[in-house]
């Protein structure tokens, strides 16, 4: 044989053992892929004949919207806290030891008032933009955002009464920031792609390879749920995102917000998207990150030192496993922190450089941390009001959630005047944590006046911010006599021109505000208004001023009537405060679905200005001139109060403030300055304050 052809003869060899090595990586590729799926996904995924090994081991398109390098996750602060969570440090430190060279991007709200670390170069700060989902089908979503702050907040509350725990929100995460994550990783990878790494993830090795083969990769949690904590999507606008951003829409719409299980969504989107697409998707199996969820483990005696160095070489080992879910973002002061060397320890070890005397571990929240705290009512009678209520709702929109309740005629909660029994621990006196608190309401203290002086000032922990106060005269004495909450907490912003001199006589530093409601917005959550087929609604007129004031044939026709008052249901303390809420939802949608509002209600009148509701004000001359409440407000705001004097006006084409029934006007121009100068003074003040500065702009309540 010539040295030619055995020299072939080698070639060919080797060539066949090449091609045996790479067909067998391919087979082992290709089961291992098969493996990943098995552990739940497999039986459903075979109803759709979608195993096949081209699915997952097609290489990814390359579309013109393609994605590169855009690793991402969010951190919303909390209330007063200055500084980056413990967690997000400990993602971002982890991140520059595994990536040094890949940039990572950090969205925060606020975060020009943040202290950020200067140790990552790779690290990249963005504001959050909420305006982004406007864009998406979630686009009514972040309108609601009153809804719910106040469903999250007062249905936590009722878990944990429902239990009989007690419940400290400084031992919780907050219910709002929750959903604010869920849906604005989904936005952002809806217009941006990338891959979005939750800070509840611990990454132990490079993540950049698990998006190498597919254009969307997802991690497993359970036999029926994929994970939100880590989401590649490496095109924007992929139709997946967009299918999920469709179903969330629908299930906010229809569903309890606490029951909503955004993994469960996200499973059954894939579903039905796998079975209609040739698009390549990689499905990694739950020991990528999970497999240390249960926290009453973490402190148990199996993970300390003795065992945690085994642990973590198993963990390190693993050649599916690239982090660690690590679901405990506090725990409260009284557990013993995590011994040195324990597996908690080795997660969260961060630099002392980066751990401030503020955070005491990385699982305390920090001590800069302040509450949100917003007025409830509670009435002895058997008629709630919506005026209070829609008194709540306006101040609902410039906080960034709630975490405490509080009634407005009992504010230190003494069980001596009608105590409110819910949430306890939301009511401690010796709390060391302060309460930022709206004061703006009616205030008349209704009780004796020996009680009175147990209810006012508030607590020694509230930042009060005094803003649209109505004071009762009767209760003038005792209001007043508090001087020192005034100068520390001042200038008092009053609702009308009766408080503003109340409060001028006694020196105190004020400022006519007007009625917070005047900045109202509302979205309705289920309901779509008819814009073609209006009513006239008539709430709270007296039927004799109705009837000298609307032609007989507008009564016949076309109108529904309607009132402010209600009765309670006869239900424990926290379901009536969310009837009482809901009921405020009834009232919106009836005026949005009103073409004209009569009334001789303040918080009708109100919101209507607020909502370009055309309104009519209806109160007899007299009375109307007797009640405090309507000085230097109501004047300003609308151009005529209607009363016995217009009797049959409608007949009078001449007269000044004719209505045309069948298409009202809404505001003048004139009025209309003068209700935007007032909103103007009422959102500088409130921008004083850095949470509603940063959240009012974030949800776009000052737009």
């Amino acid at each position: 044989m010539s040295q030619y052809s055995a020299s072939i003869l080698v070639i060919s060899g080797v060539t066949t053992v090449f091609l045996s090595i790479i067909y067998y990586y391919l087979q082992t590729k290709s089961c291992h892929t098969l493996n990943m799926v098995q552990c739940g996904l497999q039986q459903r995924l075979c109803e759709y004949n979608i195993l096949g090994i081209k699915r997952y081991v097609e290489s990814k398109s390359s579309p013109n919207n393609e994605v590169n390098d855009h690793y991402f996750s969010i951190e919303l602060p909390e209330p007063g806290v200055t500084e980056l969570s413990c967690l997000s440090k400990n993602l971002l430190h982890h991140w520059h030891q595994l990536h040094p060279k890949t940039l990572f991007y950090l969205y925060i709200v606020g975060h020009d008032t943040l202290k950020i670390p200067e140790t990552f170069p790779n690290l990249r700060i963005c504001e959050l933009d909420s305006a982004l989902i406007f864009q998406t089908p979630l686009k009514w979503w972040l309108n609601a955002h009153v809804q719910w702050k106040y469903r999250t907040a007062m249905k936590t509350l009722m878990t944990f009464d429902h239990m009989n725990l007690s419940y400290n929100p400084s031992d919780h995460t907050i219910p709002m920031f929750k959903h604010l994550k869920l849906i604005y990783s989904i936005v952002l990878l809806w217009h941006r792609g990338g891959i979005y790494i939750s800070h509840d993830i611990v990454l132990i090795k490079p993540i950049i390879t698990l998006s190498s083969t597919s254009n969307v990769t997802l991690v497993q949690r359970n036999s029926n749920r994929i994970s939100l904590d880590f989401l590649s999507i490496m095109t924007s606008q992929h139709p997946l995102i967009k299918q999920l951003l469709i179903h969330l829409s629908h299930a906010y719409q229809n569903q309890d917000v606490m029951a909503i299980d955004a993994e469960l969504i996200l499973w059954k989107v894939l579903i039905k998207f796998l079975s209609a697409t040739k698009d390549s998707i990689q499905i990694l199996p739950a020991n990528t990150f999970y497999g240390f969820d249960r926290e009453e483990e973490m402190f148990s005696n199996w993970f300390t030192s003795k065992n945690s160095s085994e642990q973590w070489a198993a963990w390190q080992n693993d050649q599916h496993r690239y982090g660690i879910h690590f679901p405990i973002v506090r725990v409260p002061r009284a557990t013993p922190i995590p011994i040195k060397n324990s597996l908690i320890d080795r997660l969260t070890s961060l630099p002392k450089s980066l751990i401030s005397l503020k955070q005491a571990s990385c699982f305390h929240a920090s001590t800069d941390r302040i509450h949100m705290g917003q007025l409830v009512y509670q009435y002895n009678h058997n008629h709630g009001n919506n005026g209070d209520y829609i008194q709540s709702w306006a101040s609902i929109q410039y906080y960034p959630c709630i975490d405490r309740f509080y009634a407005r005629d009992n504010l230190h909660n003494l069980p001596e005047l009608y105590q409110m029994k819910f949430g306890q621990s939301t009511f401690r006196n010796d709390s060391l944590t302060s309460v930022s608190i709206l004061m703006n309401a009616w205030w008349a203290l209704v009780r004796p006046k020996l009680e009175q002086e147990k209810c006012w000032p508030p607590p020694d922990h509230f930042r009060p911010v005094y803003i649209s106060m109505h004071i009762v005269d009767r209760v003038a004495p005792v209001m007043i006599k508090s001087r020192k909450t005034y100068d520390n907490y001042g200038p008092v912003g009053a609702r009308d021109m009766v408080t503003l001199q109340l409060l001028e006589k006694q020196n105190i530093s004020t400022w006519l505000s007007g009625c917070l409601t005047t900045t109202l917005k509302y979205q309705s959550v289920t309901r779509f208004f008819n814009v073609t087929k209006k009513s006239i609604l008539i709430v709270d007129v007296q039927n004799n001023l109705t009837n000298i004031l609307v032609p007989p044939d507008i009564l016949r026709d076309n109108v529904i009537w309607s009132t402010a008052l209600y009765t309670p249901e006869n239900i424990n303390q926290t379901d009536e405060q969310l009837n009482d809420f809901e009921q405020v939802e009834k009232r919106f949608d009836e005026l949005l679905n009103s073409k004209l509002v009569l009334t001789s209600r303040l918080h009708v009148l109100l919101p209507c200005l607020a909502l370009n509701i055309p309104v009519m004000f209806i109160y007899p001359y007299e009375a109307y001139g007797r009640d405090p409440r309507f000085k230097g407000l109501i004047e300003i705001l609308v151009d005529h109060i209607y009363s016995e004097k217009d009797a049959y006006f409608w007949k009078n084409t001449s007269h000044p403030y004719a209505i045309a029934w069948e298409n009202p006007r809404s505001m003048n121009k004139a009025k209309k300055e003068l209700l935007k100068t007032m909103i103007t003074g009422l959102h500088q003040r409130l921008k004083q304050e850095r949470e509603f500065r940063i959240w009012g702009h974030f949800y776009r309540v000052f737009d």
